[in-house]
């Protein structure tokens, strides 16, 4: 298993109605565990099961981040200028 944690500077996609989680047809979960915590900030998580974990883990720091936000900008667009 492998995480990837992104912070984003406002809650965007609450105010799309979206709760910040979902399960995706690839072997990822995306959560949002910020739900309950004050303040505008919130993190979107990325939870990379097996087959998928090994391939994140490989990756380069920046390469894992671009990947993160290219799959999650598929259910939160926009997210990537609010970082």
């Amino acid at each position: 298993m492998s995480r990837v944690y992104l912070q984003a500077k406002k809650r965007s996609w609450e105010e799309k109605g979206l709760n910040g989680f979902a399960l995706t047809s690839e072997a990822v979960e995306i959560w949002q565990p910020t739900w309950n915590q004050p303040g505008p900030r919130g993190i979107l998580m990325t939870y990379n099961r097996p087959g998928q974990a090994e391939r994140i883990a490989e990756m380069k720091e920046s390469e894992r981040i671009n990947s993160t936000l290219t799959q999650l900008g598929q259910w939160f667009p926009g997210l990537h200028g609010k970082l």
